[in-house]
């Protein structure tokens, strides 16, 4: 059985779309360029025999653009991290993904930390952090608190004082924000991409979050334990 342009597997359309970005929809469709020389044939012109395209033909990756971080702030992964990480994850996770932005740092919201978000309908923010280590004035989330924990931080709650002191040992925080919070936000993009909803969200809140949590914890096996 013969398949459809448009029903071909996410892998072989990603692997086109990302490295011929631009390219019409019947790009290196076979059947359109036997059309075209059948109809020159009848016409009772031969058709020039075209040399096969040489070389390799390599992916587009989304820019990775870097905001100037604040005094006192850092951007923990670096543009050349990324790109090692999204590089292993393949074409299907960066498909339709226009930018990876290391930005400046947003204010958190009802005692959450927000380390990144994805931005509709393209972009990943990945947020400037405080040099560690924090001191965290509010109490942060339980589940921010099992998220860094897990990632190697060393969290430590001081009721009296009203505090909250995170330690990242090594580079714990590098990897927590390319195998947790990247992974995360990616795994936000491929619910939307592949629902082909672009201006609109295209799960409930609950569900995105818990889409792109087992998104994140999925690919971070394939990754392995290269960060702990």
């Amino acid at each position: 059985m013969s398949r459809s342009l448009h029903t071909r597997p996410r892998a072989v359309l990603a692997y086109e779309r990302v490295r011929e970005p631009y390219a019409g929809r019947n790009a290196g469709d076979t059947r359109c360029s036997a059309a075209a020389a059948r109809s020159l044939r009848r016409a009772g012109m031969v058709p020039a025999q075209l040399p096969e395209a040489g070389g390799v033909s390599y992916p587009k990756l989304p820019a990775i653009r870097q905001a100037k971080t604040r005094p006192g702030y850092l951007h923990p992964a670096t543009p050349t991290d990324i790109v090692e990480v999204i590089d292993a994850l393949g074409d299907e996770v960066v498909y339709g993904l226009r930018s990876i932005e290391l930005a400046q740092a947003r204010p958190g919201t009802r005692g959450r930390l927000i380390f990144g978000s994805f931005a509709l309908p393209d972009r990943i923010l990945l947020y400037e952090v405080r040099r560690p280590p924090w001191t965290i004035r509010a109490s942060p989330d339980p589940t921010d608190i099992m998220r860094m924990t897990e990632a190697g931080a060393r969290v430590a709650a001081e009721p009296v004082a009203g505090v909250t002191t995170v330690e990242w040992p090594g580079e714990t925080l590098k990897w927590f924000f390319l195998l947790d919070v990247l992974l995360h936000e990616l795994g936000h993009h491929h619910a939307q991409q592949y629902r082909r909803r672009f201006r609109s969200r295209a799960l409930r809140t609950k569900d995105h979050e818990a889409y792109a949590q087992q998104f994140a914890r999925i690919h971070r096996r394939r990754l392995g334990s290269t960060g702990s």
